[in-house]
């Protein structure tokens, strides 16, 4: 079970923007609050009926936790009316699979293709050596006619 928050902050209440130095006070006070991180998500919005710049920060964590007190602090610094959080009660899942590249003899590749299928290591993405098959004009002056399989390519030049 894990908890998200979305903020909803407005932009500066008087241009109705989100300028760069609005920007980095947000981003300062979402790294200090979050720091095992966050999505900044840029919008539009809508307050009082009037359009503005609008930022979601989306935080997932594995804690619920009781972010009031450092919304007011946010709230205070950038001088909104308010600042509206939601917190949801989440189920959370880190689809983490590595991507393990290998390059070398294919003697030693079973052997690492049979250990990582015991431990269910997916998605694999193998690099394997080739020998560069050349234009036809160069393969022909060789002696190599029969480009359709590579394999029959007994050129030692």
């Amino acid at each position: 079970m894990g908890y998200r928050f979305d903020v909803f902050v407005g932009s500066d209440n008087d241009s109705r923007k989100i300028r760069k130095g609005y920007l980095d006070r947000v981003v300062s006070w979402a790294n200090s609050v979050f720091p095992e991180g966050y999505t900044l998500t840029r919008g539009r919005g809508y307050f009082g009926g009037t359009e503005e710049d609008s930022l979601i920060l989306s935080v997932l964590t594995n804690d619920r936790i009781d972010i009031r007190e450092k919304i007011t602090s946010l709230k205070a610094e950038l001088g909104q009316r308010s600042i509206l959080v939601t917190n949801y009660t989440v189920e959370l899942e880190n689809v983490y699979n590595p991507v393990i590249l290998f390059h070398g003899k294919s003697s030693s590749l079973e052997t690492r293709l049979k250990s990582l299928r015991e431990l269910n290591q997916v998605p694999l993405i193998l690099l394997l050596p080739v020998r560069p098959f050349g234009d036809s004009a160069t393969m022909e002056s060789k002696g190599n006619s029969d480009l359709s399989h590579p394999t029959n390519n007994t050129s030692t030049a």
